[in-house]
């Protein structure tokens, strides 16, 4: 941060582009990034995620997309966080603005509903996110997805569907996310209750392609 901070002193970040700045609303968030890094190495998960690029995220925060695509080519960083930046930032910004008008006087939503917003982005945008967030709820729902609710798995599989009857389909997708949604909920937790629950909302014997 202290480079950063020269930068901006002597005008220079304007070289790399000339809407990059590093004010102090950049700074605070630099902190906060900061302060959730921390927080999420004191789980002691073991999973390897970015730091430099989790700052870079929160350095981009007020550009463009264009302005993100040129940064991005002008760091020359990898394709994969090239596309990383170019498509999950503008995503990670989209979701801030749809979490703002949420009712937060409706009460909690669903573990499923927090579930489904935060599902695809990187763990580096998830703690941009966090850090990004000025809803302490929401910031909530977000530490409650890293801790718990990403590491839940459906236990059944094509081959248990098969052999409950089923024939191979698209639909099997419908059936995953069905059951997901469930465990995240709460409302069903073993195997056999996944199986129920399959043989209650689907019937085997109908045509796959109706599903």
């Amino acid at each position: 941060m202290p480079a950063l901070n020269r930068l901006e002193q002597f005008d220079l970040l304007k070289f790399i582009d000339p809407k990059l700045h590093f004010n102090q609303q950049t700074a605070i968030l630099f902190v906060a990034a900061a302060r959730t890094s921390s927080w999420f190495d004191l789980l002691y998960t073991g999973e390897n995620y970015r730091r430099w690029l989790l700052y870079l995220l929160c350095l981009l925060d007020d550009l463009t997309e264009k302005g993100v695509d040129r940064i991005g080519r002008w760091l020359g960083v990898q394709p994969k966080d090239h596309l990383l930046l170019c498509e999950q930032l503008p995503a990670a910004k989209q979701f801030l603005k749809f979490i703002r008008q949420h009712r937060y006087d409706q009460g909690e939503p669903k573990n499923s509903d927090i579930y489904s917003w935060l599902n695809g982005f990187s763990l580096e945008v998830i703690l941009f996110l966090m850090a990004r967030s000025e809803n302490e709820k929401v910031r909530k729902w977000i530490s409650f997805y890293v801790t718990d609710l990403r590491k839940e798995k459906v236990l059944l599989d094509g081959e248990s569907l098969i052999s409950l009857g089923f024939a191979p389909g698209r639909y099997f997708q419908d059936i995953f996310k069905m059951l997901l949604d469930a465990r995240l909920n709460h409302e069903i937790n073993t195997r056999e209750e996944e199986i129920l629950l399959v043989q209650k909302k689907f019937s085997p014997f109908a045509d796959s392609s109706t599903h």
